[in-house]
């Protein structure tokens, strides 16, 4: 009933603009929703439940009490992981204060921005299959790859001066499941369907506005360039995954390639300016341009590998 009387007032709105830009704008917008919204909301579901009642103490001691096999746990954990930045930054701070090694750490750092739940589900929709398991396998192997370089150069990238040891994660103490439940799903919908929205609009614009052509000569070629001006290009436009879904699926469509999506979803959830300052607030300068280093050359790499193969 919903969709059906969205679709009543699309039509009398869109007749009003008929067969102009801000028509065929309002239309492709609403075309990219009806596609894309059935996913973002399992995603969100999803994320809101193991968010609520995940168990970050056990997760605490199961890296506190491995060595190796912790690195690919951690790289492992993070693409499954739903937890934002904001929380997984703060959380890898203080386990660091408390003595846990930091390549465990900065392998879920690393992988868990470049995949969670939600994005999986969103990358299948968007892109299907193949993709969302290609991003996937790029977190953990990217995850795993940081955290040996870490484990190696640990003790050369010397401790932290501007860590805090107060650096917690707070956890909301909520009376009934019901209360927990939808605090967290209220938070989640409100945040993902701000950035979804804009991000809708975005793309059908850019479906009417920039030429297949265009998108060929820039990202299209399958060329080396092709894939790093992708992973430099995430820097400063990257805002939110889901936000990302749509404009990159317009932009594969008008000929971006798929080497050229992977090393953006790769680079662009990561290299995030609030990330950055997180980070900097918990580590020093040289983790920071070793994990900005791991994450560049990463998507650069794995994307142009995608491409040829």
């Amino acid at each position: 009933m919903l969709l059906a009387g969205l679709d009543y007032y699309t039509k009398i709105i869109s007749a009003r603009f008929f067969h102009s830009y801000t028509y065929n704008i309002a239309i492709d917008s609403w075309n990219l929703f009806k596609e894309l919204w059935i996913y973002l909301l399992i995603g969100i579901v999803l994320t809101t439940i193991f968010q609520a009642y995940i168990d970050k103490k056990k997760i605490s001691d199961w890296v506190e009490t491995h060595s190796h096999i912790s690195i690919l746990g951690a790289a492992a954990f993070g693409v499954v992981s739903p937890l934002g930045t904001y929380v997984c930054i703060p959380m890898a701070g203080s386990l660091f204060v408390a003595g846990t090694p930091l390549a465990p750490l900065m392998a879920f750092l690393i992988a868990s921005p470049i995949l969670n739940p939600t994005m999986f589900l969103l990358t299948v929709g968007a892109f299907g299959n193949e993709m969302a398991l290609v991003r996937l396998g790029a977190g953990i192997l990217l995850g795993v790859f940081g955290g040996y370089i870490f484990h190696y150069l640990g003790k050369k990238l010397g401790k932290t001066g501007t860590i805090e040891s107060s650096i917690e994660t707070k956890a909301v103490v909520q009376k009934t499941f019901l209360q927990k439940f939808f605090k967290e799903i209220k938070g989640s919908t409100l945040y993902m369907l701000k950035y979804f929205s804009i991000a809708i609009i975005i793309a059908a614009a850019i479906k009417n506005l920039v030429s297949a052509e265009q998108v060929e000569w820039i990202l299209g070629s399958g060329s080396f360039m092709s894939v790093v001006f992708a992973a430099g290009a995430g820097i400063p436009l990257y805002s939110c995954g889901g936000a990302a879904i749509p404009i990159l699926q317009q932009l594969a469509e008008l000929g971006m390639t798929q080497g050229a999506v992977l090393s953006f979803f790769i680079s662009g959830p990561s290299t995030r300016i609030s990330n950055l300052i997180l980070l900097k607030s918990v580590f020093n300068w040289r983790i920071l341009t070793l994990y900005l280093s791991i994450i560049l050359c990463g998507a650069i790499v794995l994307g142009f590998l995608y491409n040829i193969v």
